[in-house]
């Protein structure tokens, strides 16, 4: 069974707060001060990085690449999310025997928004409100890793995140999906937020100045394309 947008159904399983605890608390973490290593409940390796890993990254994408620092960081993202589902997968048959196939939706979502929250990207949600009707998942995200180190950039800069979420969703819903950001952090929201959606039509929505745009405006052009 594949979990998708509408899903729905008295057999969907639901995800109480202590697995939640269980997948992602240190608790669930192996630390071994005199290797100098911390591995995960599946065995997956775990490091911590600092903000100035960030701004190294972005300093040596821009200079190398330019402008196209910002295509770069999301297709590492889109890289980067399919190894969150694996990941997730795998922690979750760890903490439960069972699959996020056979989550409701809900609960997926749940285990989504602790994963942001966890791993220190920052505080995810996300608003099915028109996924079923128009086919678009909204995510809003506040204190965005991104945002909060690159502030002084005054642009979007959650490009990692984007590719991240369009390559989840691209996967629980077994279709080519794109994600689009339409606000950001210190552009007078309080949050970034996204529009995950098929990527044929945000790619109609390319002529768009999206930033000089309200996010209610383009989440209406997105609903009649």
């Amino acid at each position: 069974m594949t979990t998708t947008f509408d899903e729905t159904g008295a057999s969907a399983q639901q995800l109480s707060a202590q697995i939640l605890q269980k997948i992602f608390s240190e608790a669930a973490q192996t630390f071994d001060m005199n290797a100098g290593t911390v591995f995960g409940n599946t065995d997956v390796r775990v490091i911590y990085l600092s903000s100035d890993i960030i701004h190294a990254i972005y300093d040596v994408l821009k200079y190398e690449s330019g402008d196209a620092w910002s295509l770069i960081l999301k297709n590492c993202g889109v890289i980067w999310g399919k190894r969150v589902s694996l990941s997730l997968e795998k922690e979750l048959q760890a903490a439960t025997l069972q699959k996020t196939a056979a989550l409701s939706v809900d609960s997926y979502i749940a285990l989504l928004e602790a994963y942001f929250a966890n791993h220190g990207w920052g505080k995810m949600r996300f608003y099915l409100d028109s996924a079923e009707s128009h086919g678009i998942v909204r995510a809003n995200l506040s204190n965005s890793l991104f945002a909060n180190t690159l502030k002084h950039l005054d642009t979007p800069v959650d490009f990692m995140i984007a590719g991240m979420l369009q390559s989840i969703f691209s996967g629980i819903s077994e279709q080519e999906l794109d994600c689009l950001q339409v606000s950001y952090q210190y552009s007078g929201a309080n949050a970034s937020e996204f529009l995950i959606s098929g990527a044929e039509r945000i790619a109609a929505l390319g002529q768009l100045k999206i930033h000089e745009l309200d996010p209610n405006e383009v989440l209406a052009r997105l609903q009649t394309t």
